[in-house]
Parts: structure tokens; C-alpha cells; sequence
């Protein structure tokens, strides 16, 4: 879905809050410019992900190279990653 068609529709709140300012509930809609500072180009770099076989020589280094707790903290970032689908 192209964002060019939502553009001039506003966010929910803006609109929910617009609705009460309009009904005399606020004198101020908060959310009135929540889009102004939305950047709508193109990152500069494109997020990569590890391959198994990285991950795993990352965690051995890390073994080897670090105490334990870091090698845990490691190992709990890249389990998790790899449940949300991200491994």
C-alpha cells in the first residue's frame, strides 16, 4: 500500500483529537502535527542479518574472548532475534 494516499488523511489521534476540540473538550488538538517530522526517504543502509553459520562463529569468539555473562547476553539477543524471524 502506497503512503502517498494516507497522507492527507492524518493519524487517528489527530483526527480523535480534532473531533474533541471540535466538541469543546480541549482547546488544544496535541496530535494536530504528529506527521511533521516523519522522513519519508530512504534509509541510507540496509539492515543485514547474520547467517547461522556467522552467528555461531560470533558466539564462539565471544565464548573464548569474554566473560560468560556477556556470551549469555549474546546467546539470549540471537535466540530471541531468531524466534521474532529475524535468523
Amino acid at each position: 500500500m502506497s503512503e502517498e494516499p494516507a497522507r492527507g488523511q492524518g493519524s487517528s489521534p489527530a483526527r480523535v483529537g480534532e473531533a474533541a476540540r471540535e466538541d469543546g473538550l480541549i482547546s488544544v488538538n496535541p496530535a494536530e502535527k504528529l506527521g511533521r517530522f516523519v522522513k519519508t526517504e530512504k534509509p541510507k543502509h540496509k539492515a543485514a542479518t547474520l547467517t547461522a553459520a556467522e552467528a555461531q562463529r560470533l558466539l564462539d569468539t565471544t565464548k573464548e574472548t569474554y566473560a560468560f555473562q556477556e556470551y549469555l547476553l549474546l546467546m539470549t539477543a540471537l535466540r530471541r532475534a531468531s524466534v521474532a524471524g529475524n535468523w
